[in-house]
């Protein structure tokens, strides 16, 4: 079956022969079967009359994300959607009102808008546009894998020199918390030899309180040898407050307490350090042409244990979508240490990464 333009048609196979029949005289009696079908999936209303039968996967960023039915998964902008009907699973809301609700989503009859409903009670009516983030859960509330991998690399042969990056990440959702992991690194090939110039790990677990506060439990791993750093595990935890959640920007400011465990470039460990952080996120989406996201984290980190010493994470992406889920990015980075592990260490160390990504 094809919905389109309010019309709906099916294509009938009768002795090899395709028949092409125009039900728009039977809409009623359609409108029964469509509802019926809807149990078993997502309808997606779009503004020019269009509609599509297969799930909802989310909206994160002003864009929805929905997986057509024995074809493909697209992305649309949330300002192209008239409304949703979504019963297959249970999903995640939070609204740019600082609201959380986990609900069905209904349509609703205000163009842009839906309806959300636990159980038989109808929570509340929102814009589309104002849900700033949804994710969905099968029955057993949980959901399905998201990520993004990126790869560059560059070479010379004047000086037999190249560079290898990569950076990926990935998340698992549940309805009230997050588990995610990163992973980045830079290495250099250099006649026949790989020097693992920049590395770094983290995983991470959030609790969800609100949609404005998240407490966060996290492990660490970072390389740099700019800086005379030849490995620092970190573990440790943490609150995030939302200071910012609007229809194109979102923004986070995170606190906690760190225990760091360092090793230098000459292979001398230092005892366990203790570390106050102060971390501002920031989010930029536009995806009008072109579709292009922004990502800011500054990390600055307060030592407890090494008096005046003082270190700043920070980097800058770029991510623009080119054709369907693949992307072009750019990164910029830099680190700071006023008191690095090896004294003859730079003590700043800065960068730009290009790629090719993918995001799944």
């Amino acid at each position: 079956m094809i919905v389109s333009n309010g019309r709906f048609f099916y294509y009938i196979k009768v002795k090899g022969q395709s028949l092409h029949i125009n039900l728009r005289f039977l809409l009623l009696p359609m409108l029964a079967v469509c509802t019926s079908r809807a149990a078993a999936a997502d309808t997606l209303f779009l503004r020019n009359n269009t509609a599509f039968l297969g799930q909802l996967r989310g909206i994160n960023l002003g864009k929805l994300e929905f997986d057509l039915d024995f074809a493909t998964i697209v992305n649309i902008k949330v300002s192209n959607v008239s409304t949703i009907h979504a019963e297959t699973n249970l999903y995640r809301v939070q609204t740019t009102n600082k609201k959380i609700y986990l609900c069905h989503i209904l349509p609703d009859t205000l163009p842009g808008s839906v309806l959300l409903r636990n159980g038989d009670q109808t929570l509340e009516s929102v814009s589309i546009r104002d849900i700033s983030s949804l994710s969905y859960f099968n029955e057993k509330g949980k959901n399905a894998w998201d990520g993004n991998v990126t790869l560059g690399y560059s070479y010379t042969r004047s000086s037999n020199i190249g560079r290898i990056n990569f950076d990926g990440s990935v998340k698992y959702l549940l309805p009230k918390s997050d588990l995610k992991m990163t992973a980045s690194s830079i290495t250099t090939q250099n006649r026949g030899q790989f020097i693992r110039d920049r590395e770094a790990a983290s995983l991470s677990a959030t609790k969800y309180f609100s949609t404005t506060w998240r407490g966060t439990v996290l492990v660490n791993y970072q390389r740099n040898l700019e800086l005379g750093l030849a490995r620092r595990f970190q573990q440790g935890f943490g609150t995030g407050y939302t200071y910012l959640n609007t229809r194109r920007l979102q923004g986070l400011l995170f606190s906690g307490f760190l225990l760091n465990q360092e090793k230098n470039t000459d292979g001398i460990s230092k005892k366990l350090q203790a570390e106050i952080p102060l971390l501002v996120s920031f989010d930029f989406f536009k995806f009008s042409k072109p579709d292009i996201s922004i990502t800011s984290n500054v990390g600055v980190y307060f030592s407890l244990t090494q008096k005046g010493r003082v270190r700043q994470d920070a980097d800058l992406r770029v991510r623009w979508k080119v054709i369907g889920d693949f992307t072009i990015n750019l990164q910029l980075y830099n680190n700071f240490d006023n008191q690095p592990p090896v004294a003859t260490a730079s003590q700043l160390d800065y960068g730009i990464v290009f790629g090719l990504g993918y995001e799944f």
